[in-house]
Parts: C-alpha cells; sequence; structure tokens
C-alpha cells in the first residue's frame, strides 16, 4: 500500500513534544472500513409497538473520523491506526490538513488543488502560529511556490 506525506500545522501532543510528519495510506482495506462502521455503531433504546427494543445506530460523524484513523499510517514516530481518543486532541487546522490529504488520496482533490488550499490557509494562519514569529505551515514562506511543488511531489510518493 503506497502512503500519501505530509505535514500538521499544529502537530500532535505527545507528552512533551508535537508530532507534525504523517502519512496516510493511499487507499482503504474492506477491513478498514468495516473496523470503522462497527465502532461507530451503538446501540440505543427504540420504542416499537409499546415496548423498548434494542436498535443499532451509526454515527456518521464518529464514522467518518474513525476511518481517517485507520487512514493514518503514521504521525511521528506513532504508528497508526491512530488513536481515536488521542485523534480528537488534535487541533481543528489540522484536523482540515489530514481530511485534504486524505480527499487527495481519494481522487477527491488533485495534488495543485490541495497546493492551493494549503497555501491559502498559509496565509491565513492562526494567531497562535503568526504570533510565534515563524512560519510553521506546510507550505513555506506564504511567497513561496514550493507548496505545488511539495504537494506534488508527496502525491507522487
Amino acid at each position: 500500500m503506497a502512503r500519501i506525506k505530509g505535514s500538521l500545522i499544529h502537530g500532535l501532543k505527545v507528552g512533551k513534544e508535537y508530532l507534525k510528519d504523517f502519512e496516510l495510506h493511499d487507499h482503504l482495506t474492506a477491513g478498514m472500513i468495516i473496523d470503522a462502521k462497527e465502532a461507530a455503531e451503538k446501540v440505543v433504546p427504540f420504542e416499537m409497538h409499546g415496548s423498548m427494543r434494542p436498535v443499532v445506530v451509526e454515527s456518521p460523524a464518529k464514522l467518518g473520523a474513525l476511518i481517517l484513523c485507520r487512514q493514518v499510517a503514521s504521525i511521528g514516530y506513532l504508528a497508526g491506526p491512530l488513536d481515536y481518543d488521542l485523534f480528537g486532541t488534535l487541533h481543528e487546522e489540522d484536523l482540515d490538513v489530514l481530511n485534504l490529504y486524505a480527499d487527495l488520496a481519494a481522487g477527491a482533490l488533485t495534488s495543485k488543488e490541495v497546493a492551493k488550499r494549503l497555501a491559502e490557509r498559509a496565509a491565513k494562519a492562526s494567531p497562535e502560529v503568526t504570533q510565534r514569529g515563524r512560519d510553521d505551515s506546510p507550505c513555506g514562506d506564504a511567497g513561496d511556490s514550493g507548496a505545488a511543488d511539495d504537494a506534488q511531489g508527496r502525491a507522487d510518493d
């Protein structure tokens, strides 16, 4: 299974360090999807004909998150799949980055579209990134044209 490489903006905090480099599997297997679907299900009571019956329901939001957890091959030294609770600690901008690369893997976006969106994100970086006095975005400097090359190179891996 090939992998797509990228970098998070803020990073996944593990202990005192932040892990930023990640790899995603370029496609999902049936097993990954089945495992995620099962983990997204829960049994809830439902009244039917005057009596309570157990019904299995699935959360679409949780399913999407669990599928992305399984698509993560690694973040830093952590091997995937990513633990769901640890996944929940990611900054929302890092979640957006992972989703962009997952869309690239799925063929929903081209590498140029990913590079454009990452460059747009870098141009309007969050205050905690810009206030540090350095550019931690995956695209380099705001005027850096390397973003397109970077995303293209990652897609070709």
